[in-house]
């Protein structure tokens, strides 16, 4: 409903054409996102590691300790304090809106944690689900009335949680406020992730009246983007993840307030070729958020050849890798670093596809320098069915002598490619899942 005069003004539409096919058009959308989208999109991604599947709940200054120390030590640049550390949280039931930190857990606070991170040359995160609320919490006990539902309705919680009604233009400055005061409270905390993990179900605000409660749909959202508006004009030097329940959120026009997204909450390698080719075709590598993780008991160096085709991170016990495991992660980190230059500012080209098969092959090209990556997945029988030739590479790679460089985390020296095979990147022969990553630059 309009009142007279007024105008409403849909969201904005990007549109780009090709006649080359549609990798040319994801590759102009990347440059497009990192260019006028994203924040800081010529920053180059740090390498995170993350305490969720770690530690989940069971937070403690000695075993937090020890993960910051290993990541230090594996060469990870971030370390993320997720869920857990606030109120009395000890698991998804309560204390949402309780923004102090638990002192049964952390008896002196977050800042001893956030210091030796600084001090073992990392940057500190944190995890934060500001537009939510725990009925079991002091802030819905105190502000019952500043979630959204339906007047007369049983308000439904999904996943313990209601939505606070950012329409409330006091509920919009506790939330900005709550940001203010964490990061006032704890110098150090560089980066955020901003979690939401529940929709607006039995929608209803106070704020509109009976004959346009249709509305808030629309107006949640504006008021939602004014409050990420000035959280990142209020801390510019604090990086933003988005994620909401994965990647819930994954759309340009929210990415604009944030610096990457969590791709999904699946995290099983083998299915993040599919999930994370999917995404690609809109959001560049930098975005998109990829951890390793112990998801599909995959072994740990085929989950760190899929997460370095993004922005590569750690989500997983540290303290409990083996030798041979804290070897490989420590191998794919640095190869990682090497090429992210390539990967997250390079142009994709998608070469072998996963859908509907089990192969996946992708290149990223950035100036002379070409970075493959070839995935073997599970049930892979390309052999039997005739289709082991190599993926040709040969329009992405510069004409003449070329260095090749066999990065494929975990793999023995002494079977490591040297060259290209003729007509290309041979596929990974080792027992699916497997990879194969190459580096390729001029001799």
């Amino acid at each position: 409903m309009l009142d007279p005069g007024a105008t409403f003004t849909t969201p904005a539409v990007a549109w780009t054409w090709s006649a080359t096919g549609i990798g040319e058009t994801s590759r102009r959308l990347h440059r497009f996102a990192r260019r006028h989208v994203v924040r800081d999109g010529d920053r180059t991604r740090a390498t995170v590691a993350n305490t969720w599947e770690a530690v989940f709940f069971a937070l403690d200054p000695d075993g937090l300790a020890a993960q910051v120390d290993r990541a230090a030590a594996l060469g990870c640049e971030l370390f993320l304090l997720d869920d857990g550390w606030f109120g009395r949280r000890d698991d998804d039931t309560t204390s949402l809106g309780d923004w102090q930190v638990d002192r049964r857990k952390l008896p002196d606070g977050l800042q001893p944690l956030i210091d030796r991170t600084l001090a073992a040359g990392m940057r500190f995160g944190l995890w934060v689900e500001p537009e939510m609320v725990n009925a079991a919490s002091a802030l819905y006990g105190d502000h019952p009335d500043w979630v959204i539902g339906e007047p007369g309705r049983e308000r439904r919680e999904e996943r313990s949680q209601l939505v606070l009604d950012l329409c409330r233009a006091e509920v919009r400055a506790f939330v900005v406020e709550t940001i203010d005061r964490v990061l006032a409270d704890h110098p150090g905390i560089t980066y955020l992730k901003w979690d939401a993990n529940r929709d607006v179900t039995e929608p209803g605000s106070a704020t509109l009246p009976a004959e346009r409660q249709s509305h808030l749909p629309l107006d949640r959202v504006r008021a939602t983007r004014d409050v990420m508006a000035e959280v990142a004009r209020r801390h510019p030097d604090v990086e933003l993840m988005l994620c909401a329940s994965g990647g819930g959120r994954s759309d340009l026009d929210t990415l604009r307030w944030f610096h990457e997204v969590w791709t999904s909450d699946n995290t099983d390698p083998v299915d993040r070729v599919r999930i994370q080719w999917g995404a690609s075709h809109l959001l560049p590598a930098s975005v998109l958020g990829a951890h390793v993780t112990r998801w599909g008991e995959r072994p740990v160096a085929f989950g760190c050849a899929v997460a370095m085709s993004g922005r590569f991170g750690l989500d997983l016990d540290l303290t409990a890798l083996s030798d041979e495991e804290a070897a490989t992660v420590a191998e794919a980190i640095t190869a990682s670093h090497r090429i992210r230059d390539v990967v997250q500012h390079g142009d994709l080209h998608r070469l072998v596809s996963p859908v509907g098969s089990d192969r996946a092959a992708l290149a990223y090209r950035r100036g002379d320098r070409t970075v493959v990556f070839l995935y073997a997945l599970e049930g892979d029988d390309g052999a039997a069915a005739g289709r082991d030739e190599p993926v040709a590479i040969d329009h992405l790679v510069p004409a003449g002598p070329a260095t090749v460089t066999d990065l494929t985390p975990g793999r023995p020296a002494d079977e490591r490619l040297t060259a290209l095979a003729d007509g290309g990147v041979p596929w990974p022969v080792a027992p699916t899942p497997a990879a194969t990553i190459l580096e390729i630059r001029p001799a």
